[in-house]
């Protein structure tokens, strides 16, 4: 299944056990998450897709291998 964008709710936040932003602040979010990583070092994908994929790959395999290799639970909030 294509994931598609969505709102990102108070719900969302809520059953999320992390929330990785691409852009966007805690203050923009409806709801102050448990755990919040900022990944400010994306470049944006309209002008960069590769660099994109590159930085997101670069950071999930440094989550892996820290020991939180899944993503399950995890919300991701990006700046449109």
């Amino acid at each position: 299944p294509v994931e598609r964008p969505q709102l990102v709710t108070a719900e969302l936040i809520g059953g999320a056990q992390r929330v990785i932003s691409l852009g966007c602040s805690r203050g923009e979010l409806p709801l102050e998450p448990r755990e919040w990583e900022l990944w400010d070092d994306v470049p944006p994908p309209s002008r960069d897709l590769e660099g994109a994929y590159r930085r997101i790959r670069q950071h999930l395999e440094e989550l892996q291998h820290s020991g939180l290799g899944s993503l399950a639970g995890t919300v991701s909030a990006g700046a449109v």
